[in-house]
């Protein structure tokens, strides 16, 4: 019990600006790049609508196969709840995939961003 107030009274103490002891070690060289706001404001954007759709795909995907399994797996007596089931199984992989597609070219745009921001650095340079 102890050790674990401690713990806490550490952790308190570094919230209120105490200073902790870091060592540092020399890098032997750093690669700098010149950014504009606008470009910035791409690399944002991109990063963000790639993460959304990977989280997208990975949610109806978990949905439809959920739905999927329970119609594999289980008898429906209900016509009407059958049919549901059915309906929600094929637009969550459809959307699935329709998610997957846009991830995948979004992680493409992104990458060709950094190149061009790359590239317009090593012409500035040299």
């Amino acid at each position: 019990m102890a050790t674990a107030w401690a713990w806490l009274r550490g952790i308190y103490h570094m919230a209120n600006g105490s200073k902790i002891d870091a060592k540092r070690h020399s890098i032997g060289l750093v690669e700098i790049y010149e950014l504009t706001a606008d470009e910035l404001d791409r690399i944002e954007s991109e990063a963000m609508e790639v993460g959304q759709d990977l989280q997208y795909c990975s949610i109806c995907l978990t949905a439809g196969l959920s739905f999927l399994i329970a119609l594999l797996t289980t008898e429906i007596k209900s016509a009407h709840t059958f049919a549901i089931f059915v309906v929600l199984t094929i637009t969550g992989l459809c959307f699935a995939v329709y998610f997957a597609q846009r991830y995948f070219r979004s992680r493409k745009k992104c990458k060709r961003v950094v190149q061009r921001i790359r590239a317009s650095s090593a012409e500035s340079v040299g």
